[in-house]
């Protein structure tokens, strides 16, 4: 659940600051329609509804998977997704699941555990480019 709320900050972190954001725009800390029509632009609107969509699939996905915010610094965090991100065959894998499988690191795991943890998320992307959709992958 926490990872769940990692993603969502970093979805947050695309919009305009917190402090940018007129309260009328809010409600209940959650932008409301308000926001949605201070947006000047189609594209900028469109932008959002993808960044949204994007966020449901993948809390969806994450809720299937045991998930946690590693236990290390901001800066040790990116070191490792970074890390993570850069390898080619994770080019596609989401942030989320670069962040789980850093937290799997941090809390011990062996690089073949990473790399089983990894796996059947750079196989779904895979198969979705390709047209071969699967359900999210599953955890045991």
């Amino acid at each position: 659940m926490k990872l769940i709320l990692a993603c969502l900050i970093a979805l947050a972190a695309q919009l305009p600051s917190a402090a940018q954001i007129p309260e009328i725009q809010k409600t209940g800390g959650l932008l409301n329609c308000s926001f949605w029509n201070a947006r000047p632009s189609e594209p900028e609107r469109i932008n959002f509804v993808i960044g949204f969509i994007e966020m449901q699939k993948i809390f969806e996905a994450v809720q299937q998977a045991e998930s946690t915010v590693p236990d290390a610094t901001y800066g040790e965090i990116s070191k490792g997704v970074t890390a993570i991100c850069a390898q080619p065959e994770n080019a596609h894998i989401w942030f989320c699941v670069a962040m789980m499988a850093f937290g799997e690191q941090i809390r011990g795991a062996s690089p073949a555990e990473v790399e089983a943890l990894l796996e059947p998320y750079r196989r779904k992307i895979s198969d979705e480019r390709f047209g071969k959709v699967d359900v999210a992958p599953q955890r045991d």
